[in-house]
């Protein structure tokens, strides 16, 4: 799973509302976080800045049902 691998942990799932992003990693997090629906179109996407262990929330309330991609790029990538 993504937090067994990287300490990122993405909750909840399913949700309605609002999803959570904490940040894991040996370091702070400086980058692009983009949202895609599973037929590949790009819905949300913002910068984000946070530290080890900082949860940044995504406002999903808008969203038609279904499964979405979260995609993060660090700056430095």
């Amino acid at each position: 799973t993504l937090s067994a691998q990287t300490g990122w942990v993405i909750f909840p799932n399913p949700a309605q509302e609002e999803v959570r992003v904490k940040i894991g990693g040996d370091t702070d997090f400086s980058g692009i976080m983009t949202v895609f629906h599973i037929n590949g179109n790009k819905v949300g996407e913002e910068r984000i800045k946070g530290t080890k262990g900082s949860e940044h929330g995504i406002d999903i309330s808008t969203y038609a049902n279904g499964v979405y991609y979260l995609i993060m790029r660090d700056e430095a990538s």
